[in-house]
């Protein structure tokens, strides 16, 4: 998701200039974010387990993975940043 992506490059920029509000009032936004996609990757597991071999998708689930992975860390980066700025 192209949009994980593009909020993850928001947190990087957004520690820079935000205030340690606007950082702490952020988090949220990703914590939901982070739910959407392992709402969508349990979806997505459910859908492969009952594919044939040859129409599952593993990439998919690969990048689902990797999304949530960037997605956690950018919540770990804006509470320490948060933590930082108190």
């Amino acid at each position: 998701m192209a949009v994980v992506r593009e909020q993850a490059s928001a947190e990087k920029g957004l520690g820079m200039e935000a205030s340690k509000t606007d950082i702490v009032e952020f988090i949220p936004q990703m914590e939901a974010m982070r739910e959407n996609l392992v709402d969508e990757l349990i979806c997505e597991s459910r859908l492969q387990v009952r594919k044939n071999v040859r129409d599952k998708n593993p990439a998919r689930l690969d990048q689902l993975t990797a999304e949530l992975a960037d997605v956690q860390i950018a919540i770990v980066a804006l509470r320490e940043e948060a933590e930082r700025r108190r």
